[in-house]
């Protein structure tokens, strides 16, 4: 098979050899594979993947349509179009996934524009209703909105009935956010915005200051993204008088039966919405697998709203 190979920092794509199949693995021939910040941080030699996973093949998101299975997956899957999460190499040709991990793709969704949608849409969903536990006319601040996952979490959010702001620095951002239907506003208006009864974190940095500041009593912050800084100053007087929770969330590491229940309940209460449109995948292009390192370079260059796909 053809696979994005990484090779001293930098990704080609190239010959390598076709994954193992185990007993409770699907083999699935990929149309599409989102690119997430986790790959440039691979590819860099920042993020390797958990043990037994390939460290040359980057990917954490797959679609496509399942070519054979192993002797001990529980119902037959072959021929089915499916998506789902993987712990990397999911940007090549085939793939090898534990059967609890796949979701099915109903029809009328595009097959590779599915490939942007379960790393994007399930990190939000856990960190919004399974982290934080969001509820039906609460308020929510999506920092970093217009990206692949924050656009993923400004839908769900409207969709669940919660009143939903989002944060851009750029015109562009703040129109898609308006899009989706919440209110965009700009980083540095956060003050004054407020009281958020949820806060979800992908920006890190001297913001989070703010965002506890305006964050209602026993309100909840999940951070799942600190791509302007890890490292924030942090005022414990504050967190005790507004009773705050504040967590932290990333699916990479876990086991393969917490991956396992949170797409079984991604798959029963989200994707009946993107069968019926309700939701839909927050594509901004798709790329010709042959030319990941275009993507990956225009990734790491232009300002986002949605996700960026290789197609295969």
């Amino acid at each position: 098979m053809k696979a994005v190979l990484i090779q001293n920092g930098s990704v080609r794509f190239a010959e390598t050899e076709d994954p193992a199949l185990g007993d409770e693995q699907l083999l699935v021939k990929v149309a599409g594979a989102g690119l997430n910040a986790a790959d440039l941080m691979q590819a860099a030699g920042n993020y390797p993947p958990p043990p037994g996973i390939r460290e040359d093949i980057p990917g954490l998101e797959f679609s496509g349509t399942v070519i054979a299975q192993g002797t001990s997956v529980p119902r037959n899957l072959v021929g089915k179009r499916v998506m789902g999460v993987l712990g990397g190499a999911a940007q090549a040709e085939l793939v090898a996934v534990h059967h609890s991990s796949a979701i099915v793709i109903p029809e009328g969704l595009d097959l590779v524009e599915a490939g942007g949608v379960p790393e994007a849409y399930i990190t939000a969903y856990d960190a919004l209703f399974i982290q934080a536990g969001l509820s039906i006319g609460e308020r929510v601040l999506v920092r970093g909105a217009s990206g692949g996952v924050g656009s993923a979490a400004v839908a769900m959010a409207v969709l669940a009935g919660a009143e939903t702001l989002g944060t851009s620095r750029t015109e562009e951002g703040r129109a898609y956010i308006e899009g989706l239907g919440a209110k965009a506003i700009d980083p540095d208006e956060v003050l004054g915005n407020g009281p958020f009864d949820v806060v979800l974190e992908l920006i890190g940095g001297m913001q989070f200051h703010s965002c506890l500041s305006e964050l209602r009593s026993r309100g909840r912050i999940v951070v799942i993204g600190v791509g302007q800084g890890s490292r924030v100053e942090l005022d414990l007087r504050l967190l005790m008088m507004k009773r705050a929770i504040v967590r932290a969330s990333t699916l990479r590491p876990r086991s393969q039966g917490e991956k396992g229940e949170i797409a079984r309940q991604f798959s029963e209460r989200m994707v009946p919405h993107l069968a019926s449109g309700a939701l839909k995948p927050n594509l901004q292009r798709a790329y010709p697998a042959a030319d990941a390192p275009g993507a990956y370079a225009d990734f790491a260059s232009i300002s986002k709203q949605g996700k960026l796909v290789l197609a295969f």
